[in-house]
């Protein structure tokens, strides 16, 4: 469940970053993943600068946190979420 980054973990407790996704639709993706597992995770949007030419942008990118303890769990729910996208075939355009 999405909650506060501030209350995501008792004080003192240490906290990880799983995933940082760079399109809203990755990120969505990334948030149906971690509710599924019933993870409790926070979200915190930050600008990030891209530089391509001609000159530099920035872009927002959703950073995902959880507790922790919780990363190993977190972080091999995201990696078979994205394989299971690789290996789905792609309509061709």
């Amino acid at each position: 469940m999405r909650i506060a980054y501030d209350e995501l973990v008792p004080e003192g407790e240490e906290v990880a970053c799983v995933g940082l996704a760079p399109s809203l639709h990755d990120a969505r993706r990334m948030k149906a993943v971690l509710e599924h597992e019933h993870l409790d995770f926070a979200i915190e949007v930050e600008p990030h600068a891209s530089f391509q030419v001609p000159g530099s942008h920035q872009h927002a990118r959703a950073a995902f946190f959880v507790a922790a303890c919780d990363a190993p769990h977190a972080l091999d729910a995201l990696r078979s979420a994205a394989a299971a996208v690789e290996a789905a075939p792609h309509p061709a355009l």
